[in-house]
């Protein structure tokens, strides 16, 4: 009887994984893009170089970030915040 490699107990729990990851991985990803939409939204002369960094965020620091949304005044505020947490 042929044992298929789909089949395998390791197999499905390693997909299983790789995709748990794959979702997080897209879900940060897609908070820290629609987070730096919004901030070109605020602040039309945002610099691409920040508008960059913020899309890079992980989840701790868009969640950080996306707390002070409406407290920052100013593009520099914002550039600032992001050299205080690199």
């Amino acid at each position: 009887m042929p044992i298929y490699v789909e089949e395998h107990p390791f197999f499905q729990d390693g997909l299983e994984r790789g995709l748990e990851r794959g979702l997080e991985q897209g879900l940060e990803q897609g908070e820290a893009r629609a987070l730096a939409r919004i901030f070109q939204h605020r602040f039309p002369d945002l610099a691409s170089d920040d508008v960059a960094r913020i899309s890079g965020l992980d989840r701790d620091h868009s969640d950080r970030l996306a707390e002070f949304v409406v407290e920052l005044a100013s593009a520099d505020e914002l550039h600032n915040w992001l050299d205080a947490n690199p």
